[in-house]
């Protein structure tokens, strides 16, 4: 992930972490940050390796989402936000102070999006299990670029982490098989 790289395992405790986790290109606009509102839960809570309960798959989504622009863009702002997930920027508020209420991102308006360490634990994670089973898809069942990865959005969200890894684990034992990643490779 670049440096501040955190471990897949996060608990979701109140407040899980408060620093942020400085990735490539990105800025600190921590000082003065303070508590957020309260916010509606979004829809179904589901348990995620690493996330624990209180993450839906809506939240998750937004983490990769944010991690993603701050890789590319070296920030991520509500609007950019928005525009990859093909949401309106009301949904996407009500989202971020959700998040910031659960400890997963540090969010003031008009300033970028940033990543707590339990935020980013999790849009790793997902980002993770997202391109094993983008991959899977693709290269051993044979789908189309488009639909593997339509795929991959919807199963990576519920798949849970005992199960993941006996997945990987019988991918890694198929014929012409990549050697499994350790838990510093992505």
């Amino acid at each position: 992930m670049g440096s501040g790289c955190v471990s897949r395992r996060v608990r979701n405790g109140p407040r899980t972490a408060q620093a942020c986790v400085s990735l490539p290109g990105a800025r600190n606009w921590l000082d003065g940050v303070g508590e957020m509102g309260h916010c509606r839960s979004m829809d179904t809570v589901v348990k995620t390796a690493g996330a624990g309960v209180g993450v839906t798959a809506s939240l998750e989504d937004y983490l990769e989402a944010i991690r993603a622009l701050i890789e590319s863009h070296g920030h991520a702002h509500t609007r950019d936000i928005a525009g990859r997930l093909g949401v309106k920027m009301p949904s996407v508020t009500r989202a971020l102070q959700l998040l910031a209420k659960q400890g997963h991102i540090v969010y003031r308006k008009n300033y970028p999006i940033l990543l707590t360490a339990s935020g980013a634990a999790i849009a790793e994670e997902v980002q993770r299990r997202h391109s094993f089973l983008e991959g899977f898809f693709r290269d051993h069942l044979g789908l189309e670029e488009e639909k593997a990865s339509r795929m991959a959005c919807k199963i990576e969200h519920i798949v849970d982490f005992d199960t993941m890894a006996r997945w990987e684990a019988l991918v890694a034992r198929l014929p012409g098989a990549a050697p499994a990643a350790t838990d510093g490779e992505a």
